[in-house]
């Protein structure tokens, strides 16, 4: 019994410490409830729960195991198989958000210790940054993304404008790093006394591994596929109620969904939310932010820089109030998340899977000179912008 309670807190210790700090602040401020209430975005938190059921739907579906079969058998060294999975968590990140990704990109990277008898942590750590660059180019890749889309009625060919050679360019970098860190020679144990040759990446290679995979339930990859697109376009055409209309036929189909989400991420989203709404109503709070210039730049550094505190997702809550433009906010958030450890979830999540000791500093030495060029970068692009 103890040690349940003991892996409940350690579980739910994030959005615990949010709760008890929401009733420290409310109960200082004593506001009227229905005051913090207003300081919750539902439509935002909505949408984060119909992208969670889906990428959960992905998730059960079996087609990412048989994905990470595939990627196995396709590369013979380290450097193929680590360029593979750093692309590919690029390329799902927007998708499926930065923490599902790692989620599932993590566990088969650590595997390959067994496969090449190499340290992967590096390689995690690359992933971490990739996870949280990919979910950038997306309005539904991460929570202040899906937060912004909705506030400054961006369009959705105008968001990916501005933000795919924000992200891009960083992640060509750690495209090129992975490249170096690696090495081109090694031996797939699991290849090992294999007399056929690599499979060849060709249609027919392709249709063996997905069409004809037992392993893959496709009704439910197919239908959770079209419940993310949907999500997608209704938001776009204000339109969400639409899905929400099928989720109920969606779970009559595949009812366990309902009882694998980890319905904890959006308790610590709603928290969030209300945290930062009791947060603002501090009076000094303008005069913090006020050492900064009023300006996209000087929003753009203060995003980036409170990031590295508090994580970007309550940065941008917090900072949304005091801008005009979502662009700074994006560009800050974003590559600030590519900082300290909990400057974005997704770092904490890959973390968690690295039970070893010095990982933390060693963290740090790949994400900080990461954040500074990516810190410049950013800048020069926001004058392009704004």
């Amino acid at each position: 019994m103890i040690g349940k309670i003991g892996d409940f807190f350690r579980r739910e210790g994030f959005l615990l410490g949010l709760i008890g700090l929401f009733l420290l602040l409310y109960f200082s401020l004593r506001p009227p409830f229905e005051e913090v209430i207003k300081g919750v975005d539902w439509r935002s938190l909505g949408g984060l729960g119909l992208i969670l059921l889906f990428t959960q739907g992905l998730k059960e579906s079996g087609f990412f195991e048989t994905l990470e079969r595939g990627i196995l058998k396709l590369f013979s060294t380290p450097r193929g198989m680590g360029l593979a999975l750093v692309g590919t968590t690029f390329l799902l990140s927007p998708l499926l958000t930065n923490d599902i990704t790692l989620i599932i990109i993590v566990p088969l990277t650590l595997q390959l210790e067994k496969v090449f008898g190499k340290s992967v942590v590096p390689l995690i750590f690359l992933e971490a940054f990739s996870a949280n660059l990919g979910s950038g180019v997306s309005p539904i890749g991460n929570p202040q993304n899906l937060y912004l889309y909705l506030q400054s009625g961006l369009h959705f060919w105008e968001f990916l404008k501005i933000m795919v050679p924000a992200m891009g360019v960083p992640m060509v970098g750690i495209l090129l790093l992975t490249a170096l860190l690696l090495e081109g020679k090694g031996e797939n144990r699991e290849r090992k006394g294999e007399k056929e040759k690599a499979p060849s990446l060709t249609y027919s290679s392709f249709k063996q591994f997905f069409f004809f995979s037992q392993g893959v339930r496709w009704r439910l990859a197919l239908g959770s596929l079209l419940g993310i697109v949907g999500v997608i376009v209704g938001m776009e055409a204000k339109m969400e109620w639409i899905i929400w209309v099928g989720v109920p036929f969606y779970l009559w189909k595949f009812p366990q969904l309902a009882f694998k989400i980890d319905w904890g991420i959006l308790g610590i989203f709603l928290f969030i939310f209300l945290d930062c709404a009791l947060i603002l109503k501090f009076p000094l709070l303008p005069h913090l932010f006020a050492f900064f210039p009023s300006t996209s730049t000087g929003l753009y550094f203060q995003t980036l820089l409170l990031s590295q505190f508090i994580s970007n997702f309550p940065a941008t809550i917090l900072l949304s109030h005091f801008s005009t433009s979502p662009i700074p906010l994006l560009y800050g958030a974003d590559l600030g998340g590519n900082g300290s450890l909990i400057s974005s979830l997704a770092n904490i999540i890959a973390l968690r899977y690295l039970n070893r000791r010095g990982v933390f500093l060693k963290f740090h030495l790949y994400s900080l000179p990461l954040l500074g060029s990516s810190a410049l970068w950013g800048w020069w692009l926001l004058q392009i912008w704004v």
